[in-house]
């Protein structure tokens, strides 16, 4: 069976997917994760931490993730005042709270294999409800169509032209990289941070709002009264 087949993802699991084979990127990490293993294997005390889709701090809003995939599919809603109507759930885990679980399981020198990931992802026509709640309000365009606003507005003398012209490579035709994905067993964790009471941020308005106004604060968005339409 394959990642995006099955239902879930266990902490536990050493064989490589068949659909994540091709990936360099996702093989360079299998290897790292045998190379810890062995390493326990022998009596070290070690760890592996797999997180999820990491954002900018909660506190601050600040990122240095601008091109994330979500990041920039956001920026990009923004900018051309239209969405693309998908259905998946989004789940923005805050760097500060990944930073403050990694050293929390590190200062208890627990062991084993982790799972970082937001408890409750939101589906994307609620985070898009929140952005509009937040001034920034937006048409609904099925994916093909919105997918070429974005390729005119990249080809255009937009000053995010760039940014928007790297986002339409990133998501192809058929936006596969958004597609739904098999959740991630997290007992481990859960476990953990339940101890330590370490809980994840919500993904709510004033998690978005920090982050929208720090890309304002970059010249990365819009003020709220001066998009082109």
């Amino acid at each position: 069976m394959s990642a995006r087949e099955a239902r879930y993802i266990a902490q536990r699991i050493y064989k490589l997917p068949v659909d994540l084979d091709g990936s360099g990127y996702v093989r360079s990490k299998w290897v790292a994760e045998r190379i810890v293993r062995a390493a326990a294997e022998r009596g070290l005390t070690a760890a592996i931490y797999r997180p999820g889709r990491i954002t900018g701090d909660s506190r601050t809003g600040v990122t240095t993730g601008a091109d994330d995939l979500l990041t920039a599919l956001i920026r990009a809603c923004v900018l051309l005042g239209a969405y693309p109507a998908l259905r998946f759930e989004a789940a923005m885990l805050p760097v500060d709270h990944v930073s403050r679980t990694i050293a929390s399981l590190v200062a208890r020198a627990a062991s084993g294999t982790f799972h970082l990931f937001h408890p409750q992802p939101v589906a994307w026509p609620r985070l898009i409800d929140m952005i509009a709640s937040l001034g920034y309000p937006m048409i609904e365009e099925d994916y093909e169509a919105w997918r070429a606003r974005l390729k005119r507005t990249a080809a255009s003398p937009h000053p995010e032209r760039e940014a928007l012209a790297r986002l339409w490579i990133m998501l192809g035709s058929d936006h596969s990289l958004l597609a739904a994905r098999p959740a991630h067993e997290t007992p481990n964790s859960r476990r953990y941070l339940a101890a330590e009471e370490i809980a994840a941020p919500p993904i709510d308005e004033a998690l978005l709002g920090r982050y929208l106004e720090f890309f304002r604060e970059q010249g990365r968005l819009p003020p709220l009264d001066s998009r082109e339409r």
